[in-house]
């Protein structure tokens, strides 16, 4: 509210990768963001704060579209985050047993 701008962060490899995230989601919640305003966060405002907002952090004609599929709705509940169903990277979809294999 007073005119700075947020960008999420991880502390990856110290926790999880991406769970880390998650909760910094949560936190944000917690503290008076709205749940789309703490996905802006992560999507957004990071890649405005990194210089390549023209690149990525919106779904748009002509960005890298590198996408996260949930199965619930973050906008109903920031935890809904966690939800992950498959993923997009570089135009492959993912699904989380293809991720989770070793």
């Amino acid at each position: 509210a007073g005119g700075g701008t947020i960008g999420a962060g991880t502390a990856s490899p110290i926790f999880p990768y991406g769970l880390g995230l998650h909760v910094e989601l949560e936190s944000y919640v917690h503290a008076g963001l709205t749940p789309f305003q703490a996905l802006q966060t992560a999507t957004v405002n990071a890649a405005q704060a990194l210089g390549i907002g023209n690149e990525v952090g919106t779904i748009e004609v002509g960005k890298l579209a590198d996408l996260t599929f949930l199965g619930s709705d973050p906008l109903m509940d920031i935890r809904n985050t966690r939800d992950v169903t498959r993923v997009m990277r570089g135009g492959r979809v993912y699904t989380v047993a293809d991720l989770t294999k070793r």
